[in-house]
């Protein structure tokens, strides 16, 4: 048997370590992608000017595109036009700043509507620390806008309701405290808006 010099023997065991290494960072990097793969949430990187240079799978499932279709394409020419400027001035200050960034817009599904996405995004440094550059996660928050854009329109049609001027119309709480009345409510019972929110209608009610 023969025996290695202590330098060969050094050698193989720093060359052992390393192959040790690449393997667990290789298996790190295989579950890392399976999860990102799997993830609901939108994953992608741009360079520093807005490309995109990674973009995941689910891409596909929630915008319709095929992920390879938008390497290289500037992520900012999807964004609504009303939208674009508000997220370009997110970016870029993020960028230049070198801290995270989020923002809320509507984003062009590959059959043409727009959907809302919810990103959140830091940026990216080489060993240097030069920004080269970002990290984004992304949601899609449709279904939120969509609540939100219903209750404003519920809330736009009861203060139609409260102008109507033949009829009274009043809000109370559980408890029959007043919240909102109308100015012919006020006609009625003879109370000014400010005196009714102090009461309830067990105030102004007879006992009988």
């Amino acid at each position: 048997m023969i025996s290695l010099p202590p330098e060969t023997q050094h050698l193989r065991s720093q060359i052992e370590m390393l192959q040790a290494r690449v393997a667990k960072l290789e298996r790190s990097e295989q579950e890392l992608r399976l999860l990102v793969e799997h993830l609901r949430d939108l994953v992608s990187r741009t360079d520093v000017v807005g490309h995109f240079t990674y973009v995941s799978p689910s891409f596909t499932s929630v915008l319709g595109y095929d992920p390879q279709s938008l390497l290289g394409r500037i992520a900012f020419e999807f964004i609504h036009l009303d939208d674009v400027d508000a997220v370009f001035d997110t970016f870029t200050q993020a960028v230049a700043e070198g801290r995270p960034g989020e923002a809320e817009y509507r984003f062009q599904h590959a059959d043409g509507h727009y959907v809302w996405m919810h990103t959140v995004g830091d940026v990216l440094k080489d060993d240097a620390g030069n920004i080269t550059g970002t990290v984004l996660a992304s949601r899609d928050v449709t279904e939120r806008w969509r609540a939100a854009e219903a209750l404003r329109a519920s809330e736009a049609r009861v203060r139609s309701y409260f102008q109507l001027p033949l009829v009274g119309l009043s809000i109370s709480t559980l408890q029959k405290n007043f919240i909102e009345v109308n100015d012919r409510c006020c006609e009625i019972l003879g109370y000014t808006a400010e005196e009714l929110k102090q009461l309830s209608w067990e105030d102004i009610t007879h006992p009988d």
